[in-house]
């Protein structure tokens, strides 16, 4: 024992250096090794935003569910089908002509009817206009023979008869069918592709509601 403080005493600066190094290892070893609590931390925040991420991955934009416009059925009737199926005359609100938006419209209004048919075997008759509506229901009851009157009826018709639907009786044989081409929207079916205003939207595709 004598000889080690004896070798201090001759060897204090070394003895000094030695504590020193001592003490730095001691204190970076224990600032560089994490603790439980640390590392269940860090774990438990890593478990965290992963979630948040799979979440994220998750989220799919919900499509927005365009509401029926408001239509009524101002007329029907079973005598014009020779399957005596419903023909119905319908008015809708006046139509925006400034693009073709209002087709997704009418067939919104198309679906209804089907819906309230109970069978997508019908004919519906679609306006914008009552008064022209009501003519057109009261056309085949009621004919007319002034030759004035029906042509004022008809340039009518062609602006405000939005749209025509048939289904269940094929259009070109004239009988019943369920074939897909047997179900059809007409678009402007009282005008032609020259009529002012409406002629851009003369048409027809296969429509199933």
């Amino acid at each position: 024992m004598n000889k080690v403080k004896a070798w201090i005493k001759a060897h204090k600066v070394w003895t000094a250096v030695i504590v020193l190094l001592v003490l730095f290892i001691g204190i970076g070893a224990s600032g560089d090794t994490p603790t439980k609590e640390t590392a269940k931390n860090n774990e438990a925040q890593t478990t965290v935003n992963e979630t948040k991420t799979d979440n994220k991955k998750d989220e799919t934009p919900k499509q927005q569910e365009i509401p029926t416009p408001n239509y009524s059925v101002v007329s029907s009737t079973k005598d014009e089908r020779f399957d005596k199926k419903n023909t119905y005359y319908v008015t809708i609100e006046a139509v925006d002509l400034a693009n073709d938006n209002f087709k997704q419209s009418v067939k919104l209004v198309v679906k209804a009817l089907a819906k309230q048919n109970g069978s997508t075997d019908f004919t519906a008759n679609i306006y914008d206009d009552e008064a022209t509506a009501k003519a057109g229901a009261n056309y085949y009851s009621n004919p007319s023979t002034d030759q004035a009157e029906i042509k004022a009826k008809s340039d009518q018709r062609g602006q405000h008869l939005v749209a025509s639907y048939s289904g269940g009786i094929d259009e070109i044989t004239a009988k019943v069918s369920t074939a897909d081409s047997a179900y059809v929207l007409n678009w402007y079916p009282g005008a032609f592709k020259d009529t002012p205003n409406v002629g851009k939207y003369v048409g027809n595709e296969q429509f199933k509601p």
